[in-house]
């Protein structure tokens, strides 16, 4: 079932996750939820369980490829329950970053060039993966929300001034679809 995604302003989106104890039924079908969510939302790269307001440290990437036309090809979701990050690079990299919470929001952002995460899938099986590029900002990104980290708290401090007006605008334009 496709969830209501709640947008900048919502209290929801600065709370720390829970880890989760146990893969349960309620556990596989939030998991199965946030699937969906992402499947609906065509263009999406990547939600947290937070982001639905649901406060476990669960997350999903869509990675994606370029063609030859630099047209993006969205690979399928893999999901991450109580995903860890651990040897990010020195080495860093600035690029783009939208945030379903942030409807056409897009801000450079500073981050590592690339970082290992271990998790586990719906199943409770356990993976690691070694990223690099935008794949790696994917899940740091995603990991961010399960902090209670938004990335526009990662731009300079002169550019979030300057974002100030739009950042009050948005909480105003959402708290309809915020309340609920």
């Amino acid at each position: 079932m496709k969830r209501k995604i709640y947008y900048y302003g919502h209290p929801c989106l600065r709370k720390k996750s829970h880890a989760v104890e146990k893969i349960t039924p309620e556990i596989k079908q939030i998991c199965q939820d946030m699937l969906d969510t992402v499947h609906f939302h065509k263009s999406s790269i990547g939600l947290a369980a937070i982001q639905l307001d649901i406060n476990y440290r669960i997350f999903i990437v869509r990675y994606f490829t370029r063609d030859e036309k630099g047209e993006v090809i969205l690979q399928e979701p893999t999901l991450f329950v109580n995903p860890k990050l651990s040897h990010p690079s020195k080495g860093t990299n600035i690029d783009r970053e939208g945030c379903m919470s942030f409807p056409e929001v897009y801000e450079s952002v500073e981050r590592p060039n690339s970082v290992t995460i271990e998790a586990m899938d719906m199943e409770g099986k356990s993976f690691k993966q070694e990223l690099t590029g935008y794949s790696a900002r994917q899940v740091m990104h995603e990991n961010d929300h399960l902090n209670g980290v938004l990335f526009i708290d990662r731009v300079s401090k002169k550019r979030k001034k300057e974002l100030e007006p739009l950042l009050r605008k948005l909480k105003i334009l959402y708290k309809t679809h915020n309340a609920s």
